[in-house]
This record gives C-alpha cells, sequence and structure tokens, in this order.
C-alpha cells in the first residue's frame, strides 16, 4: 500500500444501536437483495466512518503545449473506510473479494505511470497487488479503496459482491459470517467549512440575511466536484438533487491548488443560479452570501430569516438524526422571554441566537456536534441578559465611583466598601457593563483609604505584591470584559461587615 499522507480523518454517523434481525431482514429487502438466514451470534454492522487521503507515490502530470511546463494532475488517492460490528470479526487474506466497492459506478481506478510525465494514461492498476484491500481490527473491518479519477458525484457504494448477497470470509472469531448492511453515501472529499459569522435579517435595521463561510483545504483533500447545500431557515433553496445538491465547486487541482484560489470559483456557479435573490462575494478564503434588496431598496427577507451553507457529502447527504431534545429546550426557555424586561443590548444577542438555533431545527443536515454547539450558544445568550433593573443598578454604580472625590478621606470608607460589595454581587452579565476606568477609580479609592488607615502597611503593600496589612484586607475585583483581576484594599474596621453581607448573599443565592 501506498505511503500515506498526514490525513485529519472526519468522524462520521454511527447508528445508535446494533441493528435488529428485523431491521436488517428490511434493508436487505429494500435493497433487493435476498433475505439471508440470520444467525444470533452474527457479528452485526452497527455504523461507519469514511474519509479520503491521496499519496505521491503515483502522479499523474500534464504538459503544457505551448510552455512545456509539467504539473501534477493527479495522484495515487484513496477512500478509508471503517466497518464497525457489535461483536470482534476476522478476516481472510483474500477478504476483500467479498465486497463490490464503487466510487461513481467504478470499480476500478486509472494509475499514471510517473516515469512518463504527459497525458500517455499508461495504466498501471497492476502496480497493487491488491485494489481494494479489506484488513480486521477487533471489530472493525477497514477498507481502502484506490482510485485514480476525480469524484464527479461521489457516490461509494460497499455490498457483497455475491448477487445472493453472501458473506463467507469477514466472520466473527468462531467463524459465523457477519450480518452486512449495504454503504450507499457521498464520499467527502475532504473539503470543509466553517462559519465565520451568520447574520439575522433584521428589516427595521435594513439589515438583510447573510452569512460568511471560511473554506478549509487540508491537505488530505483529493480531487473532486464538491457539492454544496445552500440552506435558508435550515431548507435548501430553490432546486435541489439529493446527489448533487445545491451547486457545486471544482476542486481538480487538488494537488497545487490553494483555499483562496479554491474560494474564487464559488461565485460563478452560485450566482449563475441564485443571483436574482443572492449575491455571493469572496475575500480570501472566506465567501459571503447575502440576500438582494427589493427593488424598492426594502430588506426582501423576513426578520429572523437565516442562510447557511453546508458540504453535501456523508453525513449530510441524508437525515443526521442528531438528537435536538436540549435545543429544543433552549429555543423554548428563549421563546418564554419578554424581550421589553430586558435592555435592547443584552437582548439582541438572544434574538440572533435563537433565529439561528430554530433554522438549525428546522433541518435535517446538522451533525450532533453543531446542534450542541448551537445549544450551548443559545444558552450563553439568555445567561447575559441583563433587566432594566440591573441595568440601572449598574449605571448608579458607575455614577457613584464617578462622583467620588479626588481626595478620599476615612469618611468615604463605609460607601466605598460599600461600592466594592454591590460590585461583587453583580452577575457576570452586569460586571461586563462595568468600564476597567471604573472598576480603576474603585481601587484607587480603596488605595487610599488603606494608606489612611496604616501607612506602614500601604508602603509594605507598595514593595511587594505578597505584602498585606494587619488592619486591612482585600477583595478582588475581576473584570469579565478582560478577565483581569483588581485588588480592593478594604480597611479592617469595615471589610468584616462586607464579607458578612456576601456570605448572607450567597447563602440566599444557594438555597434558592
Amino acid at each position: 500500500m501506498p505511503k500515506e499522507t498526514t490525513c485529519s480523518r472526519i468522524r462520521l454517523f454511527h447508528l445508535r444501536k446494533p441493528l435488529s434481525a428485523l431491521a436488517i431482514a428490511a434493508t436487505l429487502f429494500a435493497t433487493q437483495l435476498p433475505a439471508l438466514a440470520i444467525s444470533a451470534s452474527a457479528p452485526v454492522m452497527t455504523g461507519y466512518t469514511v474519509s479520503t487521503n491521496h499519496s505521491s507515490d503515483l502522479v499523474q502530470h500534464s504538459t503544457d503545449p505551448t510552455t512545456g511546463q509539467i504539473t501534477p494532475v493527479t495522484d495515487d488517492q484513496y477512500i478509508d473506510i471503517d466497518v464497525t460490528f457489535s461483536k470482534p470479526i476476522q478476516a481472510a487474506a483474500d477478504a476483500a473479494s467479498d465486497l463490490a466497492v464503487t466510487l461513481a459506478g467504478g470499480t476500478t481506478g486509472s494509475y499514471i505511470n510517473p516515469a512518463a510525465p504527459d497525458d500517455s494514461n499508461q495504466d498501471i492498476t497492476d502496480s497493487f497487488s491488491n485494489h481494494i484491500t479489506a484488513t480486521a481490527n477487533g471489530n472493525t473491518l477497514h477498507i481502502v479503496f484506490h482510485y485514480g479519477f476525480a469524484q464527479y458525484n461521489g457516490q461509494l457504494t460497499v455490498k457483497p459482491a455475491a448477487t445472493d448477497g453472501s458473506i463467507t470470509k469477514i466472520t466473527g472469531t468462531d467463524g459465523t459470517p457477519v450480518q452486512w448492511t449495504n454503504i450507499s453515501c457521498i464520499a467527502p472529499n475532504g473539503v470543509q467549512l466553517s462559519t465565520v459569522s451568520q447574520t439575522p435579517a433584521d428589516p427595521t435595521a435594513d439589515a438583510p440575511a447573510s452569512v460568511t463561510k471560511k473554506v478549509i483545504t487540508p491537505t488530505s483533500a483529493t480531487r473532486a466536484m464538491v457539492f454544496y447545500v445552500f440552506l435558508k431557515n435550515g431548507q435548501p433553496v430553490g432546486t435541489f438533487s439529493p446527489m448533487m445538491g445545491s451547486f457545486v465547486a471544482h476542486y481538480h487541482l487538488y494537488l497545487t491548488m490553494d483555499a483562496p484560489t479554491y474560494t474564487s470559483e464559488f461565485p460563478s456557479s452560485f450566482n449563475a443560479k441564485y443571483g436574482s435573490q443572492y449575491t455571493m462575494t469572496t475575500n480570501g478564503d472566506t465567501f459571503t452570501i447575502t440576500s438582494n434588496k427589493n427593488a424598492d431598496g426594502t430588506v426582501a427577507d423576513t426578520t429572523g430569516d437565516v442562510l447557511d451553507v453546508l458540504v453535501y457529502a456523508y453525513p449530510r447527504d441524508r437525515n443526521t438524526n442528531s438528537d435536538k431534545t436540549a435545543l429544543n429546550a433552549a429555543i423554548a426557555k428563549a421563546d418564554a422571554l419578554t424581550a421589553a424586561n430586558y435592555t435592547a443590548a443584552s437582548y439582541a444577542p438572544v434574538e440572533k441566537q435563537l433565529s439561528i438555533a430554530s433554522a438549525m431545527n428546522n433541518s435535517i443536515y446538522y451533525l450532533q456536534s453543531e446542534v450542541d454547539a448551537q445549544t450551548a450558544a443559545l444558552y450563553t445568550a439568555t445567561d447575559n441578559l441583563v433587566t432594566i433593573a440591573q441595568q440601572q443598578a449598574v449605571d448608579d454604580f458607575i455614577a457613584t465611583v464617578s462622583a467620588l472625590p479626588a481626595t478620599i478621606t476615612l469618611q468615604d470608607a463605609t460607601l466605598v466598601s460599600s461600592l466594592a460589595a454591590t460590585y461583587a454581587g453583580f452577575t457576570n452579565a452586569q460586571k461586563t457593563l462595568v468600564p476597567s476606568a471604573t472598576l480603576q477609580a474603585l481601587q484607587t479609592a480603596q488605595s487610599q483609604i488603606q494608606a489612611l488607615e496604616n501607612p506602614s502597611a500601604s508602603s509594605a503593600v507598595s514593595s511587594s505584591s505578597s505584602s498585606t496589612s494587619s488592619n486591612a484586607s482585600s477583595l478582588v475585583v475581576s473584570n469579565p470584559n478582560t478577565g483581569e483581576g483588581t485588588t480592593a484594599f478594604v480597611p479592617a474596621a469595615v471589610f468584616t461587615g462586607v464579607t458578612l453581607m456576601l456570605l448572607v448573599a450567597g447563602s440566599k443565592k444557594r438555597r434558592s
């Protein structure tokens, strides 16, 4: 087998439970294979993962007829398929002969002689003793399928080679043949998208829906026509093909193409199909899709409309069956809120994340990790809400600190200590609203009081960050905006009272 390059494996869908005998029989019937006798001791197929990679051991070159420049076009590409079973398995040396593996309808690859850097297409398939290999390791069957062409539709199938659907060379440890479920999927070529930003539509703010995605092209990505699904509120926009998604962007020069170059190919395909309603632009390795406005300049979207683009390949080429129980709970919590009770600034993130979560909840294409991440994002937004009363408390705190005299006296000690206690009692959301300058002013006031209370202790503190005073204690004021901690010195005469206030408040909070 050719030496493998570094590969970031894509973790894909696994069946939650082993298939029952009834489910296997139904699957065999649905695929028009004869139902075989099912043994209770047979290892049952429970799921699979698929990833692609390539090796430079064999390279096809293209020669420019004008310049004579030689460019690598295709090398040895292969698909790794890991099939899991309910029990440990074993595989005979020729186990691959039990299986028929096809990609885009083809069962063999075309490999080019590296000694002839031209387009002669000399076939050296026989350089591989096994074009398809299948080996067992514990509960997993590892299949490697070599090919030397572009995935022009990417349809990967793995099924028994025998017409009667029998498997004889892949068995349990007791020799019982495994129970196979046919694999049929669009093989991912390795190109990925990550979300940079999503902006739900807000006609009142003259903001159309938009989404910005970053294109990721790992070195393990292979030659393919890569298909994408374009979504609005979780559903495909316009015409959609179960085989080819919404639109395509060709990734043929995979050996030399970088992400920005590949990204530049997206608009021609997308805008040709969707340009009357949406516009795609690019910037380096990112692209942005924005809803077009009406002829009169108004936003065409409805409030909360959400756009997204996903790579259309396994496991997104079907219902991912992600568990959305927690997402629905987060949506219900956000839906129950009354916007008028909160500040506009803190409620806006809730509206945004609620729109995105609702679109995701309305879609079959999102992975469990994405559903979980969006659930967390919505909960974070609701946790950071600030009520009108809480905002007023912050405003009062800032105003009171700002009104402190430039020169602090011991008569100000009680007020300063009270301000420190007030800040300590704020929620994290409230603390993010307090400017760093306000916290610095409070620290300065506390330092002045400490110096008046015990000048020698103040001198010690100024010379060593670890020094303490017998007559003074300290509170650490943390600013969530920066994560920085500020040591607030409080005279011993009032620290005990402040500490009791905080302990009582914490005790009440725990009881509630």
